[in-house]
C-alpha cells in the first residue's frame, strides 16, 4: 500500500475500494447460480475475503484522511449489512458489519 506515499493513497485507495466492493454483487450472483445447480466456476474470491481486503484498505487511509475512511466505515458497513439480507442466511455478515461500525466509531472520536 505505502509505496505511493500518502499524497497518492488518498486518492486511488477510495477508488480501489469502490472497485472490490462492486464485485460483491457478481460473487453472490454466481453463488446463487451455484446453489440453483447450475454448473458455474466458483470464484476465486470469497464475499469475506473482499470485505478484509476493504478493510485494510480503510485502515491505511485512515492514517492519512480520517474523515474519507469514515465515510467508507460507513459505506462497507452498508454493504455488509446488504451482504447479509441477502445471503439468505441471517447473521452471516453480521460481525463484519459490526466491526465496520465499530471502526467507525473509532475513527469518528
Amino acid at each position: 500500500f505505502g509505496q505511493g506515499g500518502p499524497k497518492r493513497l488518498v486518492h486511488t485507495l477510495p477508488s480501489v475500494f469502490f472497485v472490490a466492493m462492486s464485485l460483491l454483487p457478481r460473487i453472490r450472483a454466481i453463488e446463487a447460480r451455484r446453489a440453483d445447480g447450475e454448473k458455474v466456476a466458483m470464484p476465486t474470491l470469497t464475499a469475506k475475503k473482499i470485505f478484509q481486503f476493504m478493510h485494510k484498505s480503510i485502515t491505511a487511509l485512515q492514517q492519512t484522511n480520517a474523515e474519507a475512511a469514515l465515510n467508507l466505515w460507513l459505506i462497507a458497513a452498508g454493504a455488509a449489512d446488504k451482504a447479509d439480507r441477502a445471503s439468505g442466511n441471517a447473521g452471516a455478515f453480521e460481525a463484519i458489519c459490526y466491526e465496520f461500525l465499530t471502526q467507525a466509531m473509532m475513527c469518528f472520536e
